[in-house]
C-alpha cells in the first residue's frame, strides 16, 4: 500500500481551516473538509483520517489529493453536470406569463404558475 503524500500547511491556512470547522454558519461538508485537511496535517494516515473524523477512506483520498493540487481553492465545490438555469429559464416558473392581466386576483389564484408555463404540467 503506497503512503499518502503528507500536507503541510502554513499557518493562514490553518487559521482558515480552523476558522471553518468552529463557525456556527458552516456548511457541514465544508467543515468536514476543513477536518479531514486538519487530521492529515498532524501526519495521520488516511485510514487514521477516516476514522477519526467518521467519513469513509474514499472521502479523505479525494479531499487530500485536491488540497495537495489546489491548496485551500481545492475544497470549493467543482460546477456539476447539467443545464444551467439561467435568470431568463426561471422567470417563466416564477413570474408567471407576461399575459396575465394587471390586477386580476381571481385568475391569479384560479391556475397555478406552472401550468401557464409550456412543457410544465400542474398535478391536481
Amino acid at each position: 500500500m503506497s503512503r499518502p503524500l503528507p500536507i503541510s500547511l502554513s499557518d493562514k491556512e490553518r487559521r482558515s481551516l480552523t476558522t471553518i470547522t468552529r463557525s456556527p454558519s458552516a456548511q457541514a461538508r465544508n467543515i468536514l473538509r476543513a477536518r479531514i485537511i486538519l487530521a492529515t496535517d498532524n501526519g495521520l494516515h488516511n485510514q487514521a483520517v477516516a476514522e477519526r473524523v467518521g467519513c469513509n477512506i474514499a472521502t479523505v483520498r479525494l479531499w487530500r489529493n485536491r488540497f495537495l493540487a489546489l491548496r485551500m481553492e481545492g475544497l470549493r465545490d467543482q460546477p456539476r453536470r447539467g443545464r444551467t438555469i439561467t435568470n431568463e429559464t426561471a422567470q417563466p416558473l416564477f413570474c408567471g406569463s407576461k399575459s396575465d392581466p394587471v390586477g386580476s386576483r381571481g385568475a391569479l389564484f384560479q391556475t397555478s404558475p406552472a401550468s401557464r408555463v409550456p412543457g410544465i404540467h400542474a398535478q391536481d
